[in-house]
């Protein structure tokens, strides 16, 4: 029902000026310089990229259903001595629309926060996901703090309305005593002193968010609800900075990386004090940086694992089929696999004869012998695995 809804809404904003290519292309998330003006253009940010996890022969079924029910047409717009045709969303197709308006929009958004913040990343590690709860804890109980009504709390009975996991509760509370000065330590439960740490540790993080870059701050915020002044709803963040669902993702990536990142490390101690109390839940040493996000060939080994194609792997991660190409040719030698895994027998022979013919003496020359499905990232692959080829 959401993607009926997301197609027709897609239909109506473009009505007449459009054609199912484009529609086709936004709704993938492209980054083609046409649809991401239009994308502006037109008010399309929170549909752009909404169905990248599917085909272009998924999608393209989808709009063609639509136009099978009544629900839009294509209508043929001459324009400069040219024809156009442009897609139309019919009257059934705005009754079908507004039918589904109110609770599908609201189904949108909640769809939006999902994907963007809820569901994890294939790209954070364990460790990654583990330092998003811890911080998503803490500053949950800072906003709770800094809610009157909680003024006369001891921390005790602050974090008991969390209804935090046993380890959880244990690991906010002993980070909050290691940021207690030690001449009140022995009192940190109390309201007085937790009313100081508390508010310690919101400069602290206020103070860090002031070096992140605007677009990863904003996101921050977004993501932990840290309804500060500078607070924005998702769909609004995403249309200021021309987000699209991956762009979110990457930039929650981008933030959680900082916790590992040297620099931040010896300049903030809140980030200091996070870092060594993750290495010491983890039992790792704390001057070892943290590897909270995952290597990528890692993530492109995991995904393959779990039995997608390299194109299911590319259109997952958002990444060149070229790309992935690339990874494989760390994997294969790392993990032993047969290249014959990746492709088959016939495009690595196809690529292999089309190397004879040419002498292999450049990318482009293998690739003009071959028919146009043929990907650079697949010759590359073949060549620096089967003949030893590099590079010059």
């Amino acid at each position: 029902m959401l993607r009926c809804y997301v197609v027709l809404k897609t239909v109506e904003k473009i009505h007449g000026k459009r054609g199912k290519t484009f529609v086709v292309k936004l709704l993938r998330g492209s980054r083609e310089y046409s649809v991401e003006k239009a994308v502006h253009d037109f008010d399309l940010v929170p549909l752009w990229g909404l169905l990248s996890r599917l085909s272009r022969e998924e999608v393209e079924a989808l709009l063609t259903e639509q136009m099978e029910k009544g629900w839009a047409y294509i209508e043929e717009v001459t324009s400069g001595g040219y024809t156009f045709p442009f897609l139309h969303i019919s009257e059934d197709g705005r009754e079908r629309l507004n039918s589904l308006e109110e609770a599908q929009g609201n189904e949108l958004t909640a769809h939006l926060e999902q994907v963007c913040f809820l569901q994890k990343s294939p790209e954070i590690s364990d460790k990654g996901i583990q330092l998003d709860h811890f911080l998503s804890q803490l500053i949950q109980l800072l906003q709770m703090w800094s809610d009157h009504s909680f003024d006369d709390m001891g921390l005790t009975e602050l974090i008991g309305y969390l209804n935090l996991e046993f380890s959880a509760a244990e690991m906010l509370e002993k980070f909050l005593f290691r940021s207690t000065p030690d001449k009140l330590q022995d009192q940190f439960r109390s309201p007085y002193v937790l009313d100081m740490t508390c508010y310690q540790l919101s400069n602290q993080i206020r103070q860090l968010l002031s070096a992140f870059p605007e677009q990863e701050s904003m996101v921050f915020r977004c993501r932990y609800g840290l309804t500060d002044r500078l607070h924005q709803p998702l769909i609004s963040l995403m249309k200021h900075y021309g987000l699209t669902i991956r762009d979110v993702q990457y930039t929650v990536k981008r933030c959680i990386s900082y916790f590992a990142n040297r620099s931040y490390l010896e300049r903030y101690p809140l980030v200091a004090a996070i870092h060594g109390l993750l290495a010491e839940s983890l039992g790792e040493d704390p001057s070892t940086p943290l590897s909270l996000v995952k290597d990528t060939a890692q993530v492109t080994y995991e995904l393959y694992q779990n039995n997608l194609s390299v194109h299911e792997i590319a259109r997952e991660r958002g990444l060149a089929v070229s790309t992935i190409f690339a990874h494989f040719s760390r994997l294969i030698p790392k993990y032993k696999l047969n290249l014959n895994e990746i492709l088959s027998e016939e495009r690595i022979a196809g690529i292999l004869q089309a190397a004879d013919t040419t002498g292999g003496v450049s990318l482009k020359a293998v690739r003009e012998q071959l028919p146009s499905d043929y990907n650079y990232g697949e010759i590359k692959l073949v060549l620096e695995l089967e003949r030893g080829w590099k590079a010059a």
